[in-house]
């Protein structure tokens, strides 16, 4: 198998940003992993990401899954009961095709497309699925949420 070495780094880095720039300003965003300076605001959202799975369906051809997974984090609001699912509701928007870029600072990386990644949507299992946690602490007034797809391309190398 021939993998390019850099794809699993330039799907992370295209999916985080896509979500970084489609959630904007609205929610605080950190990436997993990613040191928090919490700034205070109401909701804050963690993008999290599997994969990719990588099969070889022909030589130098590739079928390339990943799963995206967004926590939300809401202070709970006595004003404003809604107030978890509109965030989620503004994440769920982030869930469209995402363009992959060669995103880097290597000599490969010249931010050029070399694919996209398309969500998956055929049954249960293939959806944006939002799941309402609710108060998880009953000593911390917040609520949680989170929201997953599953998506999927091929690429040739």
């Amino acid at each position: 198998m021939s993998v390019n070495a850099n794809w699993p780094r330039w799907i992370f880095a295209s999916c985080s940003k896509h979500f970084a720039d489609a959630i904007g300003n609205e929610l605080e965003f950190f990436v997993e992993g990613q040191k928090r300076h919490f700034t205070g605001a109401k909701d804050r959202a963690e993008f999290r990401f599997d994969g990719p799975r990588i099969i070889e369906y022909s030589k130098n051809f590739f079928h390339v899954f990943v799963e995206i997974n967004v926590l939300i984090h809401s202070v709970m609001d006595n004003t404003d009961f809604h107030h978890v699912h509109r965030s989620a509701g503004l994440v769920a928007t982030a869930f469209t095709t995402i363009p992959l870029y060669r995103y880097g600072d290597g000599t490969e990386d010249d931010g050029l497309i070399f694919g996209c990644l398309y969500l998956l949507q055929s049954g249960r299992a293939n959806s944006i699925e939002i799941n309402h946690i609710g108060q998880v602490d009953p000593a911390v007034p917040a609520m949680q949420s989170s929201l997953e797809g599953h998506y999927t391309t091929y690429l040739e190398n």
